[in-house]
């Protein structure tokens, strides 16, 4: 599948974002700031939970199509606006950094959307999931984040770009699918 869509929905991979986040992690915990990573891991354990539930278990609303919460769409959410406003300088063109990687994670979502790997419904929870980490703890973290040595905050997005260019699909889903039927073989039948 070529264009745009593709493109966009390779950024919000975990064989991306993960790779993004640990950088932006490691600084945020090396300066004690432990809010947004913190928040980050939660809202991945939750999407990773609602897929095992489903995956597993069948547990899901099948009246709007939700099967899990979109991981690209958590992760882009989360990750890409603390990653852009970083690389901003300070004042209202860091916001527009922060605003921007609010947009481009929007577009990653719809990505999701356009290439059938998900429903309106599992995307918005997704992104309700990542902008949900930011309000929490974004700012904050792209505040410590901008106080980065450039050299980091580059790296940041040169890995970034580096992994959605040359792209291999992370192994999640089926890993994530794997555990679940573990799971459901080993719980009690009166679950």
């Amino acid at each position: 599948m070529t264009g745009l869509w593709p493109l966009l929905t390779r950024l919000g991979d975990s064989s991306v974002m993960l790779r993004t986040g640990i950088v932006i992690v490691a600084w945020l915990l090396l300066t004690r700031e432990w809010r947004w990573p913190a928040w980050l891991i939660a809202a991945m354990m939750l999407t990773v939970a609602s897929k095992i539930l489903y995956l597993g278990f069948g547990i899901g609303i099948a009246a709007i199509g939700f099967r899990g919460f979109s991981g690209h769409s958590q992760m882009a959410s989360a990750i890409l606006p603390v990653l852009l406003a970083g690389l901003a300088p300070v004042g209202k063109t860091a916001r527009a950094g922060f605003v921007a990687g609010m947009v481009l994670a929007l577009l990653v979502g719809v990505s999701r959307i356009e290439v059938l790997a998900h429903t309106p419904s599992e995307v918005i929870g997704g992104l309700a999931l990542g902008y949900g980490v930011c309000l929490l703890a974004g700012q904050r973290a792209a505040t410590r984040w901008r106080e980065a040595p450039w050299w980091l905050r580059l790296a940041a997005l040169l890995v970034t770009v580096w992994y959605a260019v040359h792209f291999v699909p992370a192994p999640t889903q089926g890993l994530i699918g794997r555990i679940a039927q573990a799971l459901a073989r080993g719980l009690p039948a009166t679950l």
